[in-house]
């Protein structure tokens, strides 16, 4: 499994990082700007630029350009790039803030920073910071770049299960570093991440393909298990995949659909298949990036195995659940979730499946 790739400096990042300083700058001239549509940007927009850019020589060759309307939030905030790796090739952009006249405030080459996702996509974030008397963002390249290369260094680290006694966990294997290049293109692939109205920035959407990896605990006893904890009513670890997606492009709610197996070792053993559905919110607390949300959690199929003594099989249940996630990356969460639900034998007997859980999320 990887888990992130490094930072990179080499030579090309230490030419674009001082570019300001030492470069020929942009001459974007405001009559020519002017005749370009603006893009409105949303408060709370995440998604790809799937706009055509338009060709213009802004002093340093011709090269695309496009042209964003920010949101006015009434106060200082940051809004994210993201410049998307494809065919080792990746296109470096130079901003222009512009004000409500379309006349430049500041340009901005920032250095490169690549960030390996964990389906082996890789991308460079840059993080504008917008002033108040910011209206526009223009963002276009310098033609000289294409072709030269980016060289950096790809770490990646993989984790090994291990089992104690009756449950699986995961510690850090070897790792492996690689030096690969990139080539500066012309040909943009961009994405775009505005904070809400009441936001300084914002952390990348959690939708797609997901997995978890966790445990649930709590639950009545059903059966004692000599080797470890005893056989309650829903415990058990559970590895679950699931999809989730965006309810719109400008907010940050977001539904999601997952299930797996669930399992509990030992002398015997208790198991079920877990299938649940959620609506959540995404916010921040301070500095931390929140996925909050509730919905219903089901288990079925389910069946306690005790190495002395009869089986127990239960009819299917469901009840309300509710979770929150603490982002540790972009890609990767810690959460805790809980659920309240009613568990009956086949035979009639009842159990409560009152239960908590802890899980490690990964986003592909």
């Amino acid at each position: 499994m990887k888990t992130f790739a490094a930072l990179l400096t080499i030579t090309l990042l230490g030419f674009v990082a001082n570019a300001s300083a030492d470069a020929p700058r942009l001459l974007i001239n405001n009559s020519e700007i002017s005749r370009i549509a603006a893009t409105k940007l949303p408060p709370g927009y995440q998604g790809a630029v799937a706009i055509y850019p338009t060709m213009l020589d802004a002093g340093l060759g011709r090269s695309p350009l496009f042209l964003f309307e920010v949101p006015a939030l009434g106060h200082p905030y940051e809004l994210i790039v993201v410049s998307n790796v494809f065919n080792s090739k990746i296109f470096y952009p130079i901003f222009v803030l512009l004000d409500s006249g379309k006349r430049p405030m500041q340009e901005l080459r920032l250095p490169v920073e690549l960030i390996n996702q964990p389906n082996d996509i890789m991308q460079a974030t840059f993080h504008i910071p917008m002033s108040v008397g910011v209206q526009y963002l223009a963002v276009t390249t310098d033609p000289s770049l294409y072709g030269k290369s980016i060289e950096h260094a790809k770490s990646s680290s993989a984790t090994l299960p291990v089992y104690t006694g009756s449950t699986l966990i995961y510690v850090p294997g070897p790792s492996t570093t690689q030096r690969m290049q990139l080539i500066i293109s012309d040909e943009p692939n961009l994405a775009l991440r505005v904070p809400e109205a009441d936001e300084y920035s914002t952390s990348r959407k959690q939708v797609g393909i997901y997995s978890n990896i966790g445990v649930m605990f709590g639950g009545e006893r059903v059966a004692s298990n000599p080797t470890g904890d005893a056989y309650n009513a829903g415990s058990g670890a559970v590895i679950e995949l699931g999809y989730a997606q965006s309810i719109a492009a400008q907010n940050s709610w977001f539904w999601r659909v997952g299930g797996g197996p669930r399992y509990q070792g030992g002398e015997g053993s208790n198991r079920g298949w877990v299938i649940n559905g959620a609506v959540a919110h995404a916010f921040t607390l301070g500095n931390v990036a929140v996925n909050a949300g509730a919905g219903i959690y089901s288990d079925m199929l389910n069946k306690i195995n005790p190495a002395n003594g009869r089986s127990t099989e239960f009819k299917d249940t469901a009840g309300p659940m509710a979770f929150m996630e603490w982002r540790a990356a972009d890609q990767f969460n810690f959460g805790l979730r809980f659920a309240s639900l009613n568990y009956e034998s086949t035979r009639g007997a009842s159990y409560s499946g009152n239960q908590g859980g802890l899980y490690l999320g990964m986003w592909f």
